[in-house]
């Protein structure tokens, strides 16, 4: 489960390198779920891109004690195209979270919160 400051979410986990490089591309929908939790052993300044994304998306980044470092809203980049825009935190993180653009405030995602995960979804 996710948590801000609202009621919690179900995301799905990319805690692996491979996880991680898939991300949502290629899907249609979300299946269900509120987006998905990007997890590194340590902090990163890894760029996020949308190449083969179909839906619209809006990230957040958190650093190694949970607290919101920046957060974007990025636009699908299609196979066609062979250069797709980067997307970056404003300082290191360790946790990002996907959601359909737009849905970070449901889960109370947003400048001065924090994140908690774990837990079944529901």
């Amino acid at each position: 489960t996710v948590s801000g400051r609202s009621p919690p979410g179900c995301a799905l986990l990319a805690d692996t390198e491979a996880q991680r490089g898939l991300g949502l591309m290629n899907r249609r929908d979300l299946a269900g779920y509120d987006g998905m939790v990007f997890l590194w052993p340590g902090p990163t300044t890894e760029a996020f891109y949308m190449k083969d994304t179909l839906i619209p998306l809006s990230v957040a980044w958190f650093d190694q004690v949970s607290h919101f470092v920046s957060e974007a809203d990025m636009a699908p980049c299609p196979p066609a195209v062979l250069s797709c825009p980067l997307y970056s935190a404003a300082a290191p993180y360790t946790v990002a979270i996907e959601v359909r653009q737009g849905g970070l405030a449901r889960l109370g995602i947003g400048p001065g919160s924090s994140v908690a995960l774990g837990g079944p979804c529901r």
